[in-house]
């Protein structure tokens, strides 16, 4: 095999606003990114990203005749795939590809790859149908997580073979827990230089990444808390991105939140109707911005972008989607939808000046050792530019 890539598909599209700033196999879904994961099941080859923050030119590609994978950023996979060239199939979408290098034609990759090129593949290659689970929405990361960190967790023991952990618990290095912690379930994984203060409940399955600091909260099973954050309050069945803090009491629950996210003090969500219905959430995709879409669910809560910061006693409704870059403050319940780069209390919010925005993004990465690089200031300018027309539609 010469190269692994992991690509996006048109479907990035659906996970805005929590992509704007990233791939979407960055995004965290059990105890892993995508990228990650893939990474765990070939340690000894190097996975190429293939995303709309990528350029390739033509000679990045082999012209030998070696086999080429590339893999959907979208699928999660516990297994390697088959080496037999073919299409991967899972639940009616393509996961994957394996093809000739000699055969690649390079000219149809865009970025993302689209639906056309996909299924002229399904018309030439040898269809196979693989086992994974497939991602559609981000109210799907909520919904696999707990499941995806015991999947996680079993493989993490089938590739590790140290006696310091056990089959429910495990300690990274240099990590802390004090006394009058609780913990039970299973499984929950603890990383490196984490540090649990009481009086800490945490209920597995449950992810804490590297660095991250649990100060006297309830941490309830399906939940996903990256590196670098600071946890207080109540959080359930929730994924936390890296470097955002909740350090206050509140309640988030079934709720994604993006990276370099500050949530003040009682922010609450809801993730439950007063009518037990299913909830309904409005897209980001600009296309379909005025449309809301039936999760099928009953319990959800909100989707916060990066870098958004939510005041002091905000309450999100059920099913809530904010921007990256939005600044809530005030009082009380606020729209069900926020537009990135927006600024103010909830009946009257104004357009977030960029450069202001740069400015308490690059104090706040500061503060985390963390430097704002020009490849990533890069990014934050094409959000905002391309984020604009979600001002304009109804």
């Amino acid at each position: 095999m010469n190269n692994i890539y992991i690509y996006e598909d048109e479907g990035y599209k659906d996970f805005l606003p929590l992509a704007y700033l990233r791939p979407v196999f960055d995004l965290y879904c059990g105890m892993y990114t995508f990228k990650k994961r893939v990474q765990k099941l070939y340690p000894e080859t190097e996975i190429k990203p293939f995303s709309r923050f990528d350029r390739y030119q033509e000679q990045a590609f082999s012209t030998n005749n070696h086999q080429e994978l590339f893999i959907n950023g979208r699928a999660i996979l516990h297994s390697s795939l088959p080496d037999e060239e073919g299409v991967f199939v899972a639940e009616n979408e393509v996961i994957g590809f394996r093809i000739k290098s000699s055969e690649l034609e390079v000219q149809s990759y865009k970025m993302p790859i689209g639906a056309d090129f996909l299924n002229s593949l399904k018309k030439k290659l040898k269809k196979i149908e693989v086992k994974a689970t497939v991602i559609k929405y981000p109210w799907d990361l909520i919904k696999e997580n707990g499941a995806i960190i015991i999947k996680d967790f079993e493989l993490l023991l089938q590739s590790n073979t140290s006696t310091r952990n056990n089959k429910k618990i495990w300690m990274g290095k240099d990590s802390k827990i004090e006394e009058g912690v609780f913990l039970y379930g299973g499984p929950i994984y603890i990383g490196n230089k984490v540090h649990i203060k009481p009086p800490s409940i945490i209920e597995g399955p449950c992810f804490i990444g590297d660095g991250t600091i649990i100060d006297g909260a309830k941490i309830r099973p399906g939940t996903t808390i990256g590196k670098g954050c600071k946890i207080g309050g109540e959080v359930e069945a929730s994924i936390f991105s890296n470097y955002s803090n909740k350090h206050h009491e509140g309640f988030v629950g079934h709720s994604f939140i993006g990276e370099w996210v500050n949530l003040g003090a009682g922010t609450t969500t809801s993730d439950l109707k007063n009518t037990y219905g299913t909830v309904k959430v409005q897209s980001a995709n600009y296309k379909v911005k005025s449309e809301r879409i039936d999760t099928g669910l009953i319990k959800l809560g909100s989707f916060l972008g990066d870098h958004t910061k939510i005041g002091i006693g905000i309450l999100l409704n059920t099913g809530c989607v904010i921007g990256c870059f939005a600044n809530i403050y005030g009082s009380g319940m606020v729209p069900k939808y926020i537009p990135s780069f927006t600024w103010g209390i909830a009946d009257k919010l104004t357009e977030y000046n960029l450069e202001k925005a740069l400015e308490v993004a690059k104090i706040v990465m500061t503060r985390r050792k963390i430097k704002c690089t020009e490849k990533y200031e890069q990014k934050i300018r094409e959000a905002f530019e391309s984020t604009q027309r979600e001002k304009f539609l109804e």
